[in-house]
């Protein structure tokens, strides 16, 4: 056996052992990226109902106007407080996802909270 054989065979080793740890580190980038799209997302949605709330006092409004900023989390809840709007209150809205984990992830709850003063 040769000196070439044997860094060939070296190689293949140390690939072996870099391999899992790239990979990881990989699927850790694109879940991280996910995650922080579905905060964004959250905050939005939660920023667009606080605003309908505090303007047109509807929640079913409110809710309407957030869910058009959340494309694609469908199972999204919204909670509100107070309930109904006065004048000089602050309306805090809060959006809640569950966002699924799979394999060896658990499952991650993401919420995000806004708030705006009623009356407009």
């Amino acid at each position: 056996m040769n000196a070439e054989n044997k860094e060939k065979g070296a190689a293949a080793v140390e690939f072996a052992l870099v391999v899992p740890l790239l990979l990881t580190l990989i699927f850790g980038i694109i879940l991280f990226g996910h995650a922080f799209s579905v905060q964004i997302s959250l905050t939005q949605a939660a920023r667009a109902a606080a605003r309908s709330m505090a303007v047109e006092n509807s929640q079913a409004s409110a809710e309407a106007a957030g869910r058009l900023n959340i494309v694609g989390l469908d199972s999204a809840g919204f909670s509100y407080s107070p309930t109904s709007c006065a004048k000089d209150l602050d309306m805090v809205v809060t959006v809640s996802y569950n966002l699924t984990g799979f394999w060896v992830i658990p499952d991650i709850p993401i919420s995000s909270k806004a708030s705006m003063r009623c009356g407009g």
